[in-house]
C-alpha cells in the first residue's frame, strides 16, 4: 500500500494509492484514524454519483448502431453475468438507458465501473457522504471521456470470462488482491501497463492535469484532506509523488501500521516492487492460511514448494497441482495451482471451483509435462 502525508508552505494533505478493485474492508486499521481526521476526500471523477443521461452515453460511444453487436451476441452465461453486475450500477447512477442498448464499448466500460463498485474509492465516497463531509473530483467524466478506448467484442469476452472465473472463488481471489495491494506488489501485468502503450500513456496525461488542481487543494484549504487515485498514478518518472517532490513539497511515507517516515526523490525507485516467484507464492499460501486455516495453507505450500522444484529442472514445465481443501465451515473445494517456469522466468496461477468437489479426494497429485528444449515446437 502507498500513502503518503504531502506538505507544503505549512499546508499539508494525505495522499493513498487506492485499489479500484480491492474492497475498501481490507483498509489497516492504521490508516483509518488518519482517513476519519480527514474533513475532504479529493477522489479521481468528481462525476462518480451524478446520473448518466443518453445524450452522455452517446457521445462517448456507449450506445449501440442498430446493426452493432450488443449483449445479445454474448453466451447465457455472460448476459447473466453481465446483467447481474451492471444493471444496479445503471440503476443507483438513475440512468434511463437499459443494457440492451449498450453498445461493446458501452458494456465493457460500464462493467470496469460496476465491478469498482466494491472497490477502496467507492467505499472512501461512500464513507465520506454518509458522515456529510466534502467530496472533490479531480477530473470529470467529460475530462476522462478522450480515453475511454474501443473495445472489441473479443475483449469483452475475456474481461466477463475472468470476471466469472474470479468469483467461483470470491473470497480467495479477494483475498490475493488485497494482499498484492496491501504488500505494494506489481505483477508482471502491471508492470506492462505502468510503461507500455496506451495505459502509460494515459496516466501521463491524466497525472499532468491532476498536479496543478491537487495543488490548489493543498494550497487553499485549511481543512484536512485525503486524496485517492489509483495506485498507477502515484509511480514512476510521471506518477504523481515524483511530480509533487518537483513542486517542491515535502513527502512522508505512511506505513501499514500508521508509522511516518521521510520521503525523497532517491527513494522513489523503492515505490515499484514488482512481485518475485516467492512473493507470489507467499500470497497464495497466506491468502490459504486466512481463508482455510493454517493446516491447509501448510500443505499448499508443501506442493508448491515441490511443484517449482520439479519445474526448475527443466527448461520449460507445467505443474497442475490439484489439493483438496475445507472452508471455515468444512465444506470442500479443490484448489487447482498451475506453476509453470519457461527459460528464466516463472508463473502461478489458481483457480477455487464454485461447487464444493463431490466425494472424498484422496492425497494432492503432482503432474508435470516436460518439454524437450531440442525439439523444435
Amino acid at each position: 500500500m502507498l500513502c503518503f502525508e504531502v506538505t507544503k508552505e505549512e499546508k499539508k494533505l494525505y495522499l493513498l494509492g487506492t485499489a479500484h478493485y480491492v474492497n475498501f474492508s481490507f483498509l489497516p486499521q492504521g490508516l483509518l484514524s488518519l482517513i476519519f481526521s480527514s474533513q475532504i476526500y479529493v477522489t479521481e471523477n468528481i462525476d462518480f454519483s451524478k446520473p448518466i443521461t443518453r445524450e452522455e452515453m452517446a457521445r462517448y460511444g456507449f450506445i449501440k448502431e442498430d446493426d452493432n453487436l450488443s449483449i445479445d451476441n454474448l453466451t447465457p452465461e455472460e448476459q447473466a453475468f453481465l446483467r447481474k453486475t451492471i444493471t444496479p450500477f445503471l440503476v443507483l447512477r438513475k440512468s434511463e438507458v437499459k443494457i440492451e442498448d449498450l453498445s461493446i464499448k458501452g458494456l465493457f466500460h460500464i462493467f470496469e465501473q460496476a465491478q469498482s463498485m466494491e472497490g477502496i474509492d467507492w467505499g472512501l465516497s461512500k464513507l465520506f457522504q454518509q458522515a456529510e463531509k466534502s467530496i472533490e473530483g479531480l477530473e470529470t467524466r467529460a475530462e476522462l471521456a478522450p480515453h475511454f478506448e474501443e473495445i472489441s467484442f473479443d475483449q469483452l469476452q475475456v474481461q466477463i470470462q475472468h470476471s466469472i472465473e474470479c468469483t467461483k472463488g470470491k473470497a480467495f481471489y479477494d483475498q490475493v488482491k488485497a494482499l498484492y495491494y496491501l504488500k505494494g506488489l506489481f505483477s508482471t501485468e502491471d508492470l506492462t501497463e505502468l510503461y507500455e502503450g496506451r495505459i502509460s500513456e494515459e496516466l501521463t496525461t491524466r497525472n499532468n492535469a491532476w498536479l496543478p488542481k491537487l495543488l490548489r487543494y493543498l494550497d487553499n484549504s485549511s481543512e484536512a484532506i485525503l486524496c485517492g487515485v489509483g495506485v498507477f498514478h502515484l509511480v514512476g518518472e510521471n506518477g504523481l509523488v515524483n511530480l509533487l517532490l518537483e513542486k517542491g513539497c515535502t513527502l512522508r511515507f505512511i506505513s501499514l501500521d500508521g508509522e511516518f517516515s521521510p520521503f525523497t526523490k532517491e527513494n522513489l525507485p523503492t515505490l515499484i516492487k514488482a512481485a518475485t516467484e516467492t512473493e507470489e507464492i507467499n500470497c497464495i499460501i497466506e491468502a490459504v492460511n486466512i481463508i482455510y486455516g493454517a493446516d491447509e495453507g501448510e500443505r499448499v505450500a508443501k506442493q508448491i514448494s515441490e511443484a517449482f522444484a520439479v519445474g526448475k529442472t527443466f527448461m520449460e514445465i507445467k505443474s497442475d497441482i490439484k489439493l483438496p481443501i475445507k472452508d471455515s465451515v468444512g465444506d470442500d473445494h479443490s484448489l487447482s495451482c498451475i506453476a509453470s517456469r519457461e527459460e528464466d522466468s516463472s508463473k502461478i496461477a489458481y483457480t477455487v471451483p464454485e461447487l464444493p468437489s463431490s466425494g472424498s479426494t484422496s492425497e494432492a497429485t503432482l503432474t508435470g509435462t516436460v518439454v524437450n528444449p531440442d525439439e523444435d515446437s
